[in-house]
């Protein structure tokens, strides 16, 4: 191909890449606001090693074997009261969640049980928003099966754009390192 065709062909096939690169996307989002109120949110099995401990926790993820399903071990090594303000052991909900639950009676259920060695015997849990409006820590009594504990909230309505909202466990207020199995988060909406 001679230099007078080529050159000016190359300048038109690298100005279309560059004007497609500038063309705007199909934004990445998460599910939509009628699959959210359907479906609500759910976090178990592998998904549990995406939880975070705040200061004054601890968890660790333990992989099923043998059928069992995956869960995480929580504890707690400071009391709470002397901890940073926080939501201890907690599941971040993107700002999809914070805008379809806004307004809306959840229930939030939490599938555990007390560990075998150096078993906790009370844990606390609750529903945080980026606004107003918390949950409050409720507390509950772990068994040595696995049970499901559950309570109902209402987060307030969002004034500007939805932020975060967190579903969160402090295992064991007095943080002497007993140990709760969890296997499972979930929340839906009840009304």
């Amino acid at each position: 191909m001679k230099d007078r065709f080529f050159y000016p062909l190359a300048g038109v096939v690298i100005a279309g890449i560059i004007a497609l690169a500038f063309l705007p996307g199909k934004r990445e989002s998460g599910p939509d606001k009628a699959k959210i109120l359907m479906d609500g949110y759910a976090l178990s099995g592998n998904d549990l090693t995406s939880l975070y401990a705040s200061g004054g926790t601890d968890f660790t993820f333990t992989e099923g074997q043998g059928g069992e399903a995956a869960y995480a071990v929580l504890s707690s090594n400071l009391p709470r009261n002397m901890a940073p303000a926080s939501a201890g052991v907690f599941a971040t909900l993107s700002s999809d969640y914070e805008g379809a639950f806004a307004g809306k009676k959840l229930q939030i259920t939490i599938r555990a049980k007390a560990a075998k060695d150096s078993p906790l015997e009370q844990f606390e849990a609750g529903y945080f928003t980026s606004g107003p409006g918390d949950s409050g820590w409720r507390a509950f009594t772990l068994t040595p099966k696995y049970k499901d504990y559950s309570f109902t909230f209402t987060p307030g309505t969002v004034t500007g754009p939805p932020g975060r909202d967190y579903v969160g466990i402090w295992p064991g207020v007095d943080g002497k390192k007993k140990r709760m199995l969890v296997r499972s988060f979930a929340i839906k909406v009840v009304d």
